[in-house]
C-alpha cells in the first residue's frame, strides 16, 4: 500500500546511495519510523552496480514522501548537491544509506530549532562497529553552543547529527566534488562562515554504522581530505566570521597528526601499510608529555578499521602492528622527534591495555604487559623492560595494575611482592575478592597491616626504597625533622590555653613597633584625628591604650598636661623614650576596663582599642567611665576600623570582633552625657567627636575623607572589600568540608608570548578572582596540614589552596604582593635545577619569550613570608618520558634540594605538564612525597587523597566561570562585582 504526501516537507532528507542494497531498506525504515512525519525523503543513486537504484525505485512507490534520482557514478558529493537541488523543505537533513537515525529524531531537532530560532541544531551520536552492530565504546556528546571552535578543530560529528536550514547550504555552494573526504567538514565551515546560529541536543539521537565498503576506509582520501580543509583553514578561507577561530600553528599541526595517525590507523588494521605522507603537506608535531589525542587517534582508528570494538583489538596486535610501524616512523622522520615511533607504539599498548584482557604477554618498548600468572615464569621479562603493567582475574573480575615501575634493585621476586601489594590495594577492602587475595598471597608480599602504615612508607616498604634511595646520590645535606607543621585555619584557630590579659599584651610589644605605626596609613589618620579637634589648646588631657607613644608625641603639642596609660609596661618603657623630650607627658600603666580612671579631663583619647571588649555590658561601662571622667563641655575623640560585624554589606576588616567603629559610635550616642559634635569618615574607619554637653547641641559636623595609601600587607590583608557574601568566621561555624579547591596558575602578568597567553592572568583579573573568594569566606589552606592517610580528614570553613607552577620571577614582584594584600599565601613548584635561569623547557618557544626564573635567595626570602614550595623535579622534564630510575633520582634529588635550601622538609610534587600515572605516582610516593598534584583536571580535589586534582585558571575565565569551576554554592556576580569600575578602583 502506497503512502501519500498530505503536506509540505518542513524538513528534506538526502540520501546519497552507492551500492547500499544491503542497507538502503534499514536507513529508510529508520526514517519512516519517526515520530514526526512531515519529511520527504530524495534518494540519488550515485551509479549503483548492485540493484541499488531498483530497491529505491521500489520504495518511492511504496511512500509518495519518498523520490529517487540516479546518475552516472561522480561521487558523494555530486549526490548530495543533486539532491539538494531537488530538496523543497526549509531543513534539510543528509542521512547516508548505511546509517539510521533514532525515531525521535526530526521531532526533537525540530523542536530544538524552534525553541531557540536558530540556522542549526547538532545532536549526539553513537558508532555502532563489528558484525552485530556494537555500540562504540561510550556515545558522542555534541559540539558547545558556540561551536565554532571545536568546528575549526575538526568535524566533530557525522553528517546525520545535524539539521541546517536550506538556504545556508546553498548559499554556501553546498559540496566540494573536489574533496573525496571530509567534503561534510569544508560544508560545516563554510556555513559558519556565515555567521550560524547553533543549538546542540545531548541525546545520541544519529547511529553511524562502520562497514568495510565505507568510505572512511579511503584512509589516503581521509587523510587528503582534512589535511586540505586544514590548509584552507590556514589560508583563512571560510571568511572573516571563521578567520577568528583558526587555530594556531601548533594546534594545525596536531590535528594535522591527528588525521595522519587516525587514517593510518584505519589502514594499519587491514594490514595496510602504504598510507604515505608527502612532504610538502604542512607541518606535522610531536604530541606533548601530557598529551593524549595520539591514542585517542589511534585507538579510533583501529577500531573502524578492523571493524571491531576496542576492547577486542589487543587480540589484533600482531597483525596491526605490520602496519602501525612503518606509519610511526614516518611520523617520527617528519617530526624529527628521535624515539617518537616507539613512543607512540608503546603510548597504543599501554592505552589497550586499559581497554582489553591480555592473552598473552607483550613486551613494546620498555613496557612489559603481562597476567599476574606471568610473573611466576622464569626469564619473565628481558633486561630493558622499565614499568611493568599487570592484569589479574579474581573470581570473574579483572584488576590492572598499570605501570609498576622496575629500579636497577628490582628482582623477580620483588616484582611478585609488589604487585601483590598493589592488587590487594586495588581489591575494596573486606570484600570477598579481598579475602581471597589475602589468603593465596599469605606471606608473599609482606603486606603492612591494614590501617596502621602510612601510605607513602608502605610503597617505600614494599618498593624496597628506604628513606634514602638504595644506589643513588644522597642529599646535599641533611634535611629536618620529618614532622609536619600544623595547620592553621585562620581567624577560626582559637587558644585552648586562656592567658592573663596583661601577658598578651606584655607577648605582643616583645617586638617593637608591632603595628608598623610609622607608615602612610597608619600617620594619615593621625593627623585627620587630631584635624578634628576643635583650634584650642585643652589644658589637660588623657590619652588610653597609647601603645609606643607614635601619637601620644603628636598629641602632646596639643594640650597643657598629657597623661598617657597604656595595660603593657613594655610599651609605656618606649613610650617614654620617644616622649622623653617632651615635659608635659606623664605616664602609667592602667588596665582602663577594669581598673578606673582617676582625675578629671578636658579631652580623652581612645583609638583602635574598643574592640577589645568582651560584651556590650562592658562596653557601656567603659563609655560611663569617659563621660565621668570629662570636664563639662570636654570632648572624647575616637578612631576606630570598621567591622563586617558592623555591615557585612560595606567594606570592611574582619577582624572577628563583636562591633567595629559603628557600635562603638552608637554606644556612645546612648550614653546619656555624650553627644556626636564631628566625624571624619572613610571607606575603612571613622573618626569621631564627642563632648559632654547636653543633647540639645549643635549639628554634627560630618566630613569624608581618603585613607593613606598604599596600604600596608597586614592592613590590606584583613580588608574584605565591598563587603562579605560570607564571612571566613562565618564559614568555619559551618559544617566541616572535605571539598579542596586547588587553584593552578603559571604566571600572573599583562604581557608574554601570544602562543602561552593560555598560561598567563592579568593582575587586574587575579585581583578580582581573589576578593571574589575573599568576599565568600574562603581562607589559605597550608599544603603540610593535609595528611592523605587520612581518609576521613576535614577543615573548617572553606579552604583552599593556590598554587603556581615553574616559579616565574614575576611571582616575587608581582603575584605575593596581590596574594599578601587579600589575605591570600601560595604553594610554589619549582624545578630545582632550573632555579635562577629561563623557561627553557618549551622546546618551541622563542629565546625572547623565555622568561626569568627565582633565584634561591628570591625562595627563601618567600619562604620566610609565608610562601611554600613543593617539588617540580630537577630538569623539568616530563615524568612520563624519563626511566624509573632516572625518575626516581629526580624526584629525590629535587625534594632533598629543597628541603635543604628551605630548612624545612618538602612533601609535595607536581609533575611538570601534568605528566602522571601510576608509576610516576608510586616513584614520587617511592622518593618520600605524600601528596601529589595533578594538573588541569576539571574538579576540586577531596582532601585524604594522595593525588589532589587542581583547577587551573586563564584569564578566559570570568568571574562567573572561574566560580562554577570550584563547584562553588554562590558563583554568581552581584551588584559590586558585576561593576568592574568599583571593583578596579580598590587599591
Amino acid at each position: 500500500m502506497s503512502l501519500t504526501r498530505t503536506a509540505l516537507p518542513e524538513i528534506s532528507v538526502v540520501m546519497p546511495a552507492r551500492d547500499a542494497s544491503r542497507t538502503l531498506k534499514e536507513s529508510v525504515a529508520s526514517l519512516q519510523a519517526q515520530t514526526f512525519q512531515t519529511w520527504e525523503l530524495i534518494i540519488v543513486d550515485d551509479g549503483s552496480s548492485d540493484g541499488t537504484g531498483d530497491m529505491a525505485r521500489e520504495l518511492s512507490g511504496q511512500d509518495s514522501r519518498i523520490r529517487c534520482f540516479s546518475q552516472e557514478h561522480a561521487g558523494v558529493s555530486h549526490a548530495r548537491n543533486r539532491g539538494l537541488a531537488q530538496a523543497a523543505g526549509e531543513w534539510v537533513l543528509f542521512l547516508d544509506s548505511d546509517d539510521t537515525i533514532a525515531p525521535n529524531h526530526l521531532e526533537v531537532m525540530l523542536a530544538a530549532a524552534r525553541e531557540h530560532a536558530v540556522d542549526m541544531v547538532v545532536c549526539g551520536y553513537a558508532r555502532s562497529v563489528g558484525p552485530e552492530g556494537e555500540i562504540f565504546e561510550g556515545e558522542r556528546t555534541p559540539i558547545s553552543r558556540d561551536g565554532c571552535v571545536e568546528l575549526a578543530a575538526s568535524a566533530h560529528f557525522p553528517i546525520h547529527a545535524a539539521i541546517t536550514r536550506r538556504e545556508l547550504i546553498v548559499k554556501a555552494g553546498g559540496f566540494d566534488p573536489s574533496l573525496e573526504a571530509c567534503e561534510d567538514w569544508d560544508l560545516w565551515l563554510k556555513v559558519a562562515g556565515q555567521g550560524v546560529t547553533l543549538a546542540t541536543v545531548p541525546q545520541s539521537l544519529a547511529i553511524y554504522r562502520n562497514r568495510a565498503q565505507s568510505l572512511s576506509k579511503s584512509s589516503q582520501k581521509m587523510w587528503h581530505g582534512a589535511n586540505e580543509v586544514l590548509i584552507r583553514q590556514q589560508r583563512e578561507a571560510y571568511g572573516p566570521s571563521m578567520a577568528r577561530y583558526k587555530p594556531e600553528a601548533r594546534k594545525i599541526a596536531c590535528r594535522r597528526t591527528w588525521f595522519l595517525l587516525w587514517s593510518g590507523a584505519i589502514a594499519a588494521a587491514q594490514g595496510d601499510a602504504s598510507l604515505e605522507p608527502s612532504g610538502t603537506e604542512g607541518e606535522l608535531a610531536a604530541p606533548r608529555p601530557a598529551d593524549r589525542w595520539h591514542t585517542q587517534a589511534l585507538v579510533e582508528g583501529l577500531s573502524l578499521g578492523a571493524n571491531l570494538p576496542v576492547h577486542q583489538l589487543l587480540g589484533r596486535w600482531a597483525q596491526m602492528e605490520t602496519g602501525l610501524l612503518p606509519l610511526f616512523q614516518r611520523v617520527e622522520e617528519r617530526t624529527g622527534k628521535s624515539g617518537l615511533a616507539t613512543l607512540l607504539a608503546k603510548d597504543l599498548a599501554v592505552e589497550l591495555f586499559h581497554y582489553c584482557a591480555l592473552e598473552e604477554p607483550m613486551i613494546v618498548g620498555d613496557v612489559a604487559l603481562v597476567r599476574f600468572a606471568d610473573l611466576l615464569r622464569p626469564s619473565w621479562v628481558p633486561p630493558q623492560v622499565d614499568a611493568i603493567y599487570v592484569q589479574c582475574q579474581i573470581h570473574g573480575e579483572l584488576f590492572r595494575i598499570p605501570g609498576i615501575p622496575v629500579l636497577s634493585h628490582t628482582k623477580a621476586w620483588d616484582t611478585i611482592r609488589i604487585a601483590a601489594f598493589e592488587l590487594a590495594c586495588l581489591v575494596k577492602p573486606w570484600s570477598r575478592k579481598r579475602r581471597f587475595l589475602r589468603a593465596l598471597l599469605k606471606g608473599v608480599a609482606g603486606l603492612p597491616p591494614r590501617g596502621e602504615t602510612p601510605a607513602t612508607e608502605a610503597v617505600q616498604t614494599i618498593y624496597g626504597v628506604g628513606p634514602v634511595p638504595r644506589g643513588y646520590e644522597s642529599s646535599p645535606g641533611p634535611c629536618p625533622g620529618e614532622a609536619c607543621c600544623a595547620a592553621e585555619t585562620s581567624e577560626a584557630a582559637v587558644s585552648e590555653e586562656r592567658l592573663d590579659k596583661e601577658d598578651v599584651w606584655e607577648s605582643l610589644f616583645e617586638s617593637e613597633d608591632p603595628w608598623d605605626y610609622g607608615n602612610v596609613y597608619e600617620q594619615t589618620k593621625y593627623q585627620q584625628t587630631l584635624d578634628l579637634l576643635p583650634p584650642v589648646t585643652f589644658e589637660s588631657a588623657l590619652e588610653v591604650a597609647c601603645a609606643e607613644g607614635h601619637f601620644t608625641v603628636k598629641l602632646c603639642e596639643r594640650v597643657k598636661r598629657l597623661h598617657a596609660v597604656d595595660i603593657s609596661q613594655t610599651a609605656i618603657r618606649r613610650a617614654q623614650e620617644r616622649c622623653r623630650e617632651k615635659g608635659n607627658v606623664e605616664f602609667a600603666t592602667l588596665d582602663f576596663m577594669t581598673q578606673p580612671i582617676e582625675g578629671t579631663y578636658d579631652l580623652i583619647v581612645c583609638s583602635e582599642v574598643l574592640y577589645y571588649v568582651e560584651s556590650r555590658e562592658q562596653l557601656d561601662a567603659v563609655i560611663a567611665k569617659f563621660a565621668a571622667a570629662l570636664n563639662p563641655g570636654g570632648c572624647l575623640l575616637t578612631a576606630h576600623a570598621r567591622l563586617l560585624a558592623d555591615d557585612s554589606t560595606q567594606t570592611a576588616f574582619d577582624w572577628g570582633h563583636a562591633f567595629g567603629a559603628e557600635g562603638i559610635v552608637k554606644a556612645m550616642r546612648q550614653n546619656g552625657e555624650l553627644t556626636l559634635a564631628a566625624t571624619f569618615s572613610t571607606d575603612l574607619y571613622r573618626i569621631d567627636l564627642l563632648k559632654k554637653a547636653p543633647a540639645a547641641g549643635g549639628e554634627t559636623k560630618l566630613v569624608t575623607g581618603m585613607y593613606g595609601t598604599p596600604l600596608p600587607v597586614h592592613v590590606a590583608a584583613r580588608v574584605v572589600w565591598h563587603g562579605a557574601r560570607r564571612t571566613r568566621l562565618e564559614a568555619c561555624g559551618e559544617a566541616a568540608t572535605r571539598k579542596l579547591p586547588v587553584l593552578m596558575y603559571h604566571r600572573i602578568a599583562d604581557e608574554g608570548a601570544a602562543k602561552l597567553a593560555k598560561y598567563r592572568v592579568s593582575p587586574a583579573q587575579f585581583e578580582k578572582q581573589l576578593r571574589y573568594l575573599r568576599r565568600r569566606g574562603y581562607y589559605s589552606l597550608e599544603p603540610d596540614a593535609i595528611n592523605p592517610d587520612w581518609p576521613q580528614q576535614e577543615f573548617p570553613g572553606r579552604p583552599l589552596i593556590i598554587t603556581f607552577d615553574d616559579g616565574y620571577a614575576d611571582f616575587e614582584s608581582t603575584a605575593w604582593p596581590i596574594l599578601r594584600r587579600n589575605g591570600f599565601t601560595a604553594h610554589v613548584f619549582v624545578s630545582t635545577g632550573q632555579v635562577g635561569g629561563t623557561s627553557s623547557w618549551e622546546e618551541d618557544e622563542d629565546e625572547a619569550d623565555r622568561q626569568t626564573l627565582m633565584t634561591w635567595e628570591h625562595i627563601r626570602k618567600l619562604s620566610a613570608q609565608g610562601v611554600t614550595f613543593g617539588s617540580h623535579l630537577v630538569s623539568h622534564t616530563a615524568a612520563t618520558s624519563l626511566s624509573s630510575g632516572a625518575l626516581l633520582r629526580e624526584a629525590y634529588r629535587s625534594r632533598t634540594t629543597l628541603g635543604h635550601a628551605l630548612g624545612r622538609p618538602v612533601f609535595s610534587i607536581a609533575p611538570p605538564y601534568g605528566a602522571l600515572g601510576f608509576r610516576e605516582q608510586r616513584i614520587f610516593q617511592a622518593a618520600g612525597y605524600r601528596t601529589i598534584y595533578a594538573a588541569g583536571a576539571d574538579a576540586v580535589a577531596r582532601v585524604g587523597q594522595v593525588v589532589l586534582q587542581r583547577i587551573r585558571v586563564d584569564e578566559r575565565l570570568d568571574l562567573t566561570a572561574f566560580g562554577r569551576s570550584m563547584d562553588l554554592e554562590d558563583p554568581e556576580l552581584d551588584a559590586c562585582e558585576r561593576d568592574a569600575a568599583g571593583i578596579d578602583s580598590a587599591p
